[in-house]
């Protein structure tokens, strides 16, 4: 009997020091995804000669002053800088897009103009920091013009557009294009 007490003692004894050892350590993992995000937002314009701008729902409007020479129904200069808030976090693309090609006559009359115009194109420059694209259009409908990003960024993508002035008079009408900014994140 003497000797099972004293076995039991020893296995006591054994699984002691882990009860009174006073610290310990256990890890924990802490993780989290943050999924890839491109945006574009609010859009406010910082200057501009012959343009003003104005906001409506998910896209805004550019317009010329004065399109046109009320003398001579040519071109005037326009320009205007626009701030558009963005952000991106991962590599990205910046893409221009004009839909028509240029400032293209709505309803051109049917048969030949000669010596007049039915398009004024522009130039268009958009960018962060650092990179750059430039649109120039020409008549081609979808032009488009891309810059890649290495890295990611955010605050205002920088969109400049200009305005020739023009040398051939303008057919009279309506003149419009459709340009699109995109940031397209790069998998």
């Amino acid at each position: 009997m003497k000797r099972l007490a004293l076995t039991t003692g020893l296995i006591v004894a054994a699984a002691c020091p882990a009860w009174a050892d006073d610290s310990a350590i256990k890890e924990q993992t802490l993780g989290g995804v943050v999924p890839n995000v491109c945006r574009l937002g609010a859009v406010s314009q910082s200057s501009g000669d012959n343009a003003s701008f104005a906001v409506g729902g998910a896209s805004s409007t550019v317009t010329v002053t004065t399109f046109a020479d009320p003398n001579t129904a040519q071109a005037r200069a326009a320009s205007i800088n626009l701030g558009i808030q963005g952000v991106c976090n991962r590599s990205h693309t910046i893409r221009l897009l004009s839909e028509r090609g240029g400032l293209t006559l709505d309803q051109p009359p049917a048969g030949a103009t000669p010596g007049f115009a039915r398009r004024v194109d522009y130039t268009a420059v958009a960018g962060w920091p650092g990179a750059q694209t430039t649109l120039t259009t020409a008549g081609a409908a979808g032009a488009a013009a891309t810059v890649d990003v290495s890295g990611p960024s955010s605050g205002d993508l920088l969109l400049s557009i200009a305005i020739p002035s023009g040398s051939t008079a303008l057919v009279a009408g309506d003149y419009r294009d459709r340009l699109t900014v995109e940031l397209l994140a790069n998998m």
